[in-house]
């Protein structure tokens, strides 16, 4: 998950977007994004989800 919160946190650096922000872009419930960030809930697909973020990364031009 540690992956997932680099590339969340580099997203909100470079856009100025915030986790809800990202959050929503990505479909996800802000208030699931959270739980999953702070280790309250399992992600259980975080193969989608890394690479959701990875193309919006992309869609926004994030470089890492």
């Amino acid at each position: 998950m540690e992956d997932i919160k680099s590339t969340i946190r580099t997203l909100t650096t470079r856009t100025g977007l915030s986790q809800a922000d990202i959050a929503r872009l990505l479909g996800v419930p802000v208030k699931t994004m959270n739980a999953w960030l702070k280790g309250r809930v399992v992600c259980r697909h975080r193969t989608m989800l890394s690479l959701a973020l990875e193309a919006l990364a992309t869609r926004l031009e994030v470089k890492k």
